[in-house]
Protein backbone atom coordinates (compact mmCIF):
# COMPACT_ATOMS: atom_id res chain seq x y z
CA UNK A 1 0.00 0.00 0.00
CA UNK A 2 2.46 2.46 0.75
CA UNK A 3 6.75 2.57 -0.25
CA UNK A 4 8.31 0.59 2.56
CA UNK A 5 11.57 2.09 1.77
CA UNK A 6 9.75 5.61 2.87
CA UNK A 7 7.70 3.88 6.02
CA UNK A 8 11.04 2.57 6.92
CA UNK A 9 13.40 6.22 6.42
CA UNK A 10 10.27 7.59 8.51
CA UNK A 11 10.35 5.34 11.33
CA UNK A 12 13.95 5.24 11.41
CA UNK A 13 13.92 9.42 11.33
CA UNK A 14 11.31 9.52 14.60
CA UNK A 15 13.38 6.83 16.08
CA UNK A 16 16.59 8.97 15.81
CA UNK A 17 14.71 11.79 17.45
CA UNK A 18 14.54 9.23 20.73
CA UNK A 19 18.37 7.73 20.40
CA UNK A 20 19.17 8.72 23.96
CA UNK A 21 17.17 6.19 25.45
CA UNK A 22 18.24 2.05 25.75
CA UNK A 23 18.67 0.17 22.75
CA UNK A 24 15.16 -1.86 23.44
CA UNK A 25 13.53 1.03 24.04
CA UNK A 26 14.67 2.74 20.75
CA UNK A 27 13.47 -0.87 18.98
CA UNK A 28 10.09 -0.35 21.16
CA UNK A 29 9.74 3.08 19.90
CA UNK A 30 10.37 1.71 16.08
CA UNK A 31 7.71 -0.62 15.99
CA UNK A 32 5.33 1.89 17.83
CA UNK A 33 6.15 4.61 15.44
CA UNK A 34 5.86 2.11 12.43
CA UNK A 35 2.54 0.59 13.46
CA UNK A 36 1.31 4.32 13.98
CA UNK A 37 2.53 5.46 10.25
CA UNK A 38 0.59 2.02 9.06
CA UNK A 39 -2.04 2.73 10.64
CA UNK A 40 -2.11 7.10 9.74
CA UNK A 41 -1.66 5.50 5.95
CA UNK A 42 -3.96 3.25 5.96
CA UNK A 43 -6.97 5.86 7.13
CA UNK A 44 -6.01 8.14 4.52
CA UNK A 45 -7.00 5.31 1.52
CA UNK A 46 -3.68 5.87 -0.20
CA UNK A 47 -3.15 3.88 -2.92
CA UNK A 48 0.54 2.88 -5.11
CA UNK A 49 1.72 3.96 -7.71
CA UNK A 50 1.01 0.64 -9.75
CA UNK A 51 -2.59 0.83 -8.76
CA UNK A 52 -2.84 4.24 -10.16
CA UNK A 53 -0.68 3.71 -13.48
CA UNK A 54 -2.95 0.43 -13.94
CA UNK A 55 -5.98 2.61 -13.27
CA UNK A 56 -4.70 5.38 -15.75
CA UNK A 57 -4.59 2.69 -17.99
CA UNK A 58 -7.51 1.60 -17.62
CA UNK A 59 -9.25 5.38 -17.86
CA UNK A 60 -7.53 6.43 -20.87
CA UNK A 61 -8.94 3.27 -23.04
CA UNK A 62 -12.59 3.91 -21.82
CA UNK A 63 -11.89 7.69 -22.62
CA UNK A 64 -10.83 6.39 -26.02
CA UNK A 65 -13.62 4.03 -26.26
CA UNK A 66 -16.21 6.85 -25.57
CA UNK A 67 -14.94 9.14 -28.14
CA UNK A 68 -15.66 6.50 -31.14
CA UNK A 69 -18.62 6.16 -29.53
CA UNK A 70 -19.86 9.53 -29.81
CA UNK A 71 -17.97 9.71 -33.11
CA UNK A 72 -20.82 6.85 -34.41
CA UNK A 73 -23.09 8.63 -32.43
CA UNK A 74 -22.69 11.34 -34.11
CA UNK A 75 -22.79 9.94 -37.64
CA UNK A 76 -25.89 8.34 -36.96
CA UNK A 77 -27.70 11.29 -36.27
CA UNK A 78 -26.53 12.96 -39.56
CA UNK A 79 -28.10 9.93 -41.28
CA UNK A 80 -31.12 10.20 -39.10
CA UNK A 81 -31.57 14.24 -39.89
CA UNK A 82 -31.13 13.23 -44.12
CA UNK A 83 -33.49 10.82 -43.78
CA UNK A 84 -36.06 12.56 -42.14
Amino acid sequence: MFNQKTLNSLTEQFANLFANGAHDSQEQLKGNVRALLDSTFTKLNLVSRNEFEAQEVVLKKTRSKLEALEEQLSELEKVIKKNV
